[in-house]
């Protein structure tokens, strides 16, 4: 009833703003963007000035709280995030920044049954372990793919939804970013606009957000 969200509403930490209403624990975000359009980077270098609370960009307000945030790379190595932002890792404090190690071997193997549970599975791992607060992953399509009936996007959202619930229940803070291609229709009409006319994306440009849109912030 109505009356039961309200009363669960107030016993939930209030939301915390990370970069803005860009990120903020509470919620599920998700960023979207064309094959190499730096994406990775972004959430990275975003994720680096949570941790260090630095200024990330104008106007990017962040609440006064610790954040413990982890990367999950669902299609590279966690070797690529080490060797690409070696100079930062080395040389600034990123204890709070965790790199999640997929340890699945044999990738196939590993995404054999249900793709979903096993992403939600190894996530909730590291959140518990680690004490996150916040989880970016980076692109579920590579494990997912492209799925016209969102069957299994359905469970993914749901999955994050309950582990989110979980941590707010022991008082915690818990918000997540999925990063996600944009369809190749989507990125062939941005293409097209380049030249001169006025481009566009919607909602449903990036794989996956049919159902995504029920779950995210």
């Amino acid at each position: 009833t109505a009356k039961e969200h309200l009363e669960q509403a107030e016993k939930e930490p209030p939301i915390k703003l990370l970069c803005g209403s860009l990120v903020t624990t509470g919620e599920g975000h998700i960023l979207g963007g064309d094959d190499r359009a730096g994406k990775s980077k972004f959430m990275w270098n975003l994720s680096r000035s949570i941790v260090l609370r630095e200024q990330f960009m104008s106007d990017c307000t962040m609440d006064d709280v610790e954040m413990r945030i982890g990367i999950f790379d669902l299609e590279l190595k966690p070797a690529h995030y080490k060797q690409r932002f070696k100079k930062q890792i080395e040389q600034e404090d990123l204890q709070n920044l965790k790199i999640i190690n997929r340890d699945w071997g044999n990738r196939k193997a590993w995404t054999k049954g249900d793709h979903a549970e096993a992403i939600v599975d190894k996530i909730g791992n590291a959140v518990m372990r680690y004490g996150l607060n916040l989880m970016i992953v980076d692109n579920t399509t590579a494990v997912l793919g492209d799925i016209s009936d969102n069957k299994e996007y359905r469970q993914y959202w749901e999955g994050l939804r309950y582990l989110q619930h979980e941590v707010t229940e022991g008082g915690g803070h818990f918000g997540y970013v999925n990063i996600g291609h944009l369809t190749k229709d989507a990125q062939g009409r941005r293409r097209r606009n380049r030249g001169g006319q006025e481009g566009y994306s919607l909602p449903q440009d990036i794989r996956g957000a049919g159902i995504a849109q029920s779950f995210a912030g």
